[in-house]
């Protein structure tokens, strides 16, 4: 059994549809929403590891194929600052303790301001400010991001001390970036599978909006009602649905402008430079790589 956790933003559609589901020594017997529904959604005391097994088996047993279940959720969810990660990995080692586990990690900064933009594509609304900044005292930390999430040692470490470092496979998307046939023969021979596949290199799974348009699109959701912005002072939904097909008509166009600093910028601003310094030591200690050379802050 392979389990691919994330994190979110790190080519993870990409691996689910063009590697896994093509790959002829692997299969992938649950959709994302299905694993959701099994694994993540059912509270501490619903949740019932042999029954879910169980279930998880009867689809795979039969299959000469190695099993993946794929589901970027698994490491935590980014907009609430990954407060049940732990127990996302205890309910994993709970159903399969020899599961190999694949985590694909993104430099911080990066992977912040693409998790901000995904957010704005859900219907959010706040600036990179109002997104990163903790609610003001006396409202529930637990609803809101936190920059401690992308921390990633202690996530790391707590996945290796439950599997055991031979079952346990930290990847980079900085690796996947630049040489993405090398990324994915090391991955495919970590977990056991031929290493040759080659998925149609010519296939693009998402275009990103501009950092432009990401900012404009923002202002237009306070006009809908969203998942996260759920109470808008005035619902006019036609102008967010009609100004978000307009923008991505227009996208190519937005990236020559400018409406100020870029989203990165704005995130490192709100970073906590050392933190992310302090984690990223002890990741490459605990993965015996020097990971400032992919860019890293150490």
């Amino acid at each position: 059994m392979i389990v691919h956790i994330g994190y979110h933003k790190t080519g993870t559609t990409w691996l689910q549809e063009s590697v896994f589901a093509r790959h002829p020594n692997m299969a992938v017997p649950f959709s994302v929403a299905e694993l959701n529904e099994l694994i993540v959604r059912p509270n501490s005391f619903a949740f019932d590891p042999d029954k879910t097994r169980s279930q998880i088996l009867s689809r795979t047993v039969e299959s000469q194929r190695v099993p993946v279940l794929s589901y970027e959720r698994l490491s935590g969810d980014p907009l609430s600052g990954g407060r049940d990660s732990k127990e996302m990995a205890d309910r994993l080692y709970r159903l399969f303790p020899e599961a190999k586990i694949v985590i694909v990690l993104r430099e911080q900064i990066e992977a912040i301001a693409s998790i901000y933009k995904q957010y704005v594509l859900m219907g959010g609304c706040g600036t990179v400010s109002q997104f990163m900044s903790h609610p003001d005292e006396g409202l529930p930390e637990y609803a809101f991001f936190d920059v401690k999430y992308y921390c990633y040692d202690a996530l790391v470490n707590y996945y290796l001390e439950k599997f055991g470092a031979p079952n346990v496979l930290v990847c980079y998307y900085e690796d996947l970036r630049r040489d993405w046939v090398g990324f994915l023969s090391n991955l495919l021979s970590a977990v056991g599978v031929d290493p040759s596949f080659i998925p149609n290199a010519s296939e693009r799974v998402h275009v990103s909006l501009s950092d432009t348009s990401i900012q404009l699109l923002a202002i237009l959701n306070r006009f809908g009602r969203t998942y996260p912005h759920p109470a808008p002072f005035l619902e006019i939904d036609w102008i967010r649905r009609y100004g978000r097909s307009a923008l991505y008509k227009t996208n190519n166009l937005w990236r020559c402008m400018s409406l100020g600093r870029s989203v990165k910028e704005q995130v490192r601003q709100q970073c906590p430079i050392e933190r992310f310094r302090e984690s990223n030591r002890q990741l490459s200690t605990l993965v015996s790589r020097d990971i400032s050379e992919l860019g890293y802050l150490c």
